[in-house]
């Protein structure tokens, strides 16, 4: 019990005063979503399941953008995937075009808990799988492929299409 309260503790979730007792925080999300992700990062078996995780945050991120984005939301991932467009012709990763691209979607939501989760994702990812992407990268025809993933999911955000957008 007292090192689970010690653990709660560091990560700013309770209060311990000595003779006085233990009290919860006002909680800052932040202070839960960067410990998940040095966790996440840790455990080299979790990978496939923040990959899952990942999948599902973009999955449901894509439709509530086709359904909330404003027209400077679509500017910004329309702005992302020419980037990517770009680092495609000149056979670059295009990790920041990328993280930029999904950031822009998430940020379309209108969901504050779900940007921070997607960014807490995306930023481990980025941390654990870089070598992974760099093998995608190499893979034949694998870059366009992405590449016209990403348009899709511009396209179903661009029509307002929730159905379309995964």
């Amino acid at each position: 019990m007292r090192e689970a309260l010690s653990v709660l503790e560091l990560m700013g979730l309770i209060e311990v005063k000595p003779g006085h007792g233990t009290f919860i925080r006002q909680a800052n999300l932040d202070s839960i979503v960067g410990p998940m992700a040095l966790i996440l990062s840790m455990e080299k078996d979790t990978i496939f399941e923040l990959l899952e995780a990942r999948k599902i945050l973009e999955v449901e991120a894509a439709g509530l953008a086709a359904e909330r984005a404003s027209q400077e939301d679509l500017k910004a991932i329309k702005h992302a995937l020419i980037q990517m467009r770009s680092d495609l012709d000149q056979n670059r990763l295009g990790e920041t075009a990328d993280q930029n691209f999904h950031y822009s979607i998430a940020h379309a939501t209108r969901n504050s808990i779900l940007q921070l989760l997607m960014n807490s994702i995306s930023d481990t990812m980025k941390k654990t799988l870089r070598l992974s992407r760099e093998q995608l990268h190499l893979t034949p025809g694998m870059p366009g492929k992405l590449y016209r993933e990403h348009e899709q999911i511009y396209n179903a955000i661009f029509q307002r299409n929730p159905q379309l957008a995964p």
